[in-house]
């Protein structure tokens, strides 16, 4: 009973999604990706790879595979610590309608996951569940219901979502949205150089393409020039 109570304290702070913002974040406008492009300008350029991304956005979900396949490509890059790559949930500030941020409690559901190691299993059936309505992120009983049929500890995940830890992860996830200009997921910045929406490809194996080819031009030209770096 008391876990329960503390669950809805947490979404009750956290406020009503909506569904206006969820439509604005899945979508692109020429005007969004220049203010992404402006804010990444101002940014030094470094080896990692940022995906911001929200479990609730069709075109997330769609080119996770190409994520996937993309990372075991580059896996040897990863693990020697020549590039990092990092998935970041999207949250966007609070708008007229509430003053709930857009992506808020997913983002806690992630971080909260990913600290207990299960982010990654767990990542496509969150994306299912999440987008066909069977898990709804702010209704406590739902996300229970969930995390019991994957055999995920609630009682852990409880007392982590309600951390400090968590609180300082999405609030950085939040920064970092504002930072860079975020207005539309998904969207991959390299090297604070290179913007990809893969909304402007014909498919997915475009996407993929276009981040190696990204990661295969900045590995070329900094090879030797770890200073750079």
């Amino acid at each position: 009973m008391q876990n329960k109570t503390m669950w809805k304290m947490f979404f009750k702070i956290s406020g009503i999604f909506l569904i206006s913002g969820l439509m604005f974040a899945c979508t692109d406008t020429g005007k969004s990706k220049e203010l992404m492009q402006a804010a990444m300008a101002t940014q030094p350029e470094d080896k990692k790879i940022l995906e911001f991304f929200m479990y609730t956005c069709p075109h997330c979900r769609a080119v996770e595979p190409s994520v996937n396949s993309w990372q075991a490509k580059q896996s040897v890059l990863f693990q020697q610590g020549i590039y990092a790559f990092e998935q970041i949930p999207a949250v966007f500030s609070a708008n007229w309608r509430s003053d709930s941020k857009v992506g808020e409690r997913e983002a806690a559901i992630f971080y909260t996951l990913r600290r207990m190691g299960l982010e990654h299993q767990l990542r496509a059936k969150l994306f299912i569940a999440i987008q066909d309505k069977s898990l709804n992120a702010g209704d406590p009983d739902s996300i229970r219901s969930f995390l019991q049929k994957e055999a995920v500890p609630v009682a852990e995940f409880v007392t982590t979502i309600k951390s400090a830890e968590i609180k300082a992860d999405v609030n950085r996830a939040e920064m970092l949205t504002r930072q860079y200009g975020v207005y539309s997921v998904p969207v991959f910045i390299l090297f604070n150089r290179a913007l990809i929406l893969p909304q402007e490809y014909a498919d997915n194996q475009a996407v993929e393409a276009a981040l190696l080819s990204q990661v295969k031009e900045f590995y070329t030209k900094n090879a030797g020039k770890p200073s750079a770096f």
